[in-house]
């Protein structure tokens, strides 16, 4: 009994410092990049022929069908352009610069494919093709009975997929280290947006605010932009960076704006009018808007975390909003550990004292 009355007090006298996390998460709430980037130069990537390494030559048509399932699930980024399998597989035994120079690709993904009675072995590393440099490889093992082989290497070129394309992978913490602040390009200052949202500060605020503004008066079509320029404008109001006058006003103007660009059938522009409504207190436009927003987007973890933890934050759905949360967990390994706060809540609330 003592035991569980000192548990209960220490997590009391914590709760206080878990709910000023959530308040900050919510805060800081980064958007998602499941948009389209229309319009804007975006990195190539060539997925090179996997090798069949399992001395077994009927094996060969393992290679082949997993190079074209990473091929297609590799196709689904609306971040990078994926080039031509035939293109690709021509210039396969040349050296990696003279890759990117024939293929004007920026990266190279390449691998070996084997297997055994009770195991499914795919190796992959992605390459900087101007440094030569390896940038990314990981090894992947699935159990494996015979019925199941195409689903399991379709589901590790997902999981590929996923690690070097999808926001905050691979790719994107490259190509934010090539970007210079002097000199942004569209596309680098929407990639700075999006690096803004999970490392935030009045200063990079500033920059990225500035960067946006003069993005939209370039390019005045481009959604994504006025969807990334509200959440700039919605930080003078949540965060307190850079005030210039009625923040949220500029936010739905720019929202609003995303959104008749992109005629409601875009999920980052919907979710941009549904912060600005969540912190203007209209719960029951957000949530309508927020169940548009997932509808448009079932896939994209970063989105599903926003609501889930919004859900969570305001009440409006205690069981719902955790749930998402776990989904995008599972969807994004390499997920903040601020998305583990609404379960703590939600255990909390419910006198689950140990669990919380």
């Amino acid at each position: 009994g003592g035991t569980k009355h000192l548990t209960k007090n220490l997590i009391l006298s914590g709760v206080a410092v878990v709910a000023v996390c959530l308040v900050a998460f919510v805060l800081w709430s980064n958007f998602s990049q499941h948009n389209p980037i229309t319009g804007l130069s975006k990195p190539k990537i060539a997925v090179l022929p996997f090798l069949n390494v399992t001395g077994d030559p009927d094996d060969a048509y393992l290679a082949n069908g997993f190079t074209t399932e990473m091929i297609v699930a590799m196709a689904r980024s609306e971040h990078l352009v994926v080039i031509s399998r035939t293109a690709s597989a021509n210039v396969a035994n040349e050296d990696v610069e003279r890759i990117g120079e024939k293929l004007s690709a920026q990266y190279i993904i390449r691998g070996n494919i084997g297997k055994n009675d009770s195991n499914l072995r795919i190796s992959a590393e992605l390459t900087d093709t101007e440094t030569g440099d390896i940038v990314w490889a990981k090894v992947y093992s699935q159990p494996l009975k015979t019925t199941e082989v195409f689903e399991a290497s379709a589901d590790i070129a997902e999981q590929i997929s996923r690690a070097v394309t999808m926001p905050y992978g691979v790719v994107f913490t490259q190509e934010i280290s090539r970007s210079a602040p002097a000199e942004f390009s569209s596309y680098q200052c929407i990639l700075k947006a999006y690096d803004y949202e999970r490392k935030r500060g009045a200063q990079y605020h500033s920059e990225v605010r500035e960067c946006l503004e003069i993005t939209v008066q370039r390019e005045p079509e481009l959604a994504t932009a006025w969807a990334l320029l509200s959440a700039a404008y919605l930080d003078e109001f949540r965060d307190g960076y850079n005030q210039l006058g009625a923040p949220l006003d500029r936010a739905l103007m720019a929202a609003l704006h995303a959104v008749d660009l992109t005629s409601e059938d875009d999920a980052q522009s919907q979710w941009a009018l549904a912060t600005v409504y969540y912190f203007q207190k209209e719960q029951v436009a957000f949530l309508e808007s927020a169940q548009h927003v997932l509808k448009l987007a079932p896939n994209d973890a970063d989105l599903i975390a926003n609501i889930g933890f919004k859900q969570v934050i305001s009440g409006s759905d205690w069981e719902g909003g955790v749930k998402l949360m776990d989904q995008a967990m599972k969807m994004s390994p390499a997920h903040p550990s601020t998305w583990y706060f609404p379960r703590a809540l939600f255990e909390y609330r419910r006198n689950a004292y140990e669990d919380a």
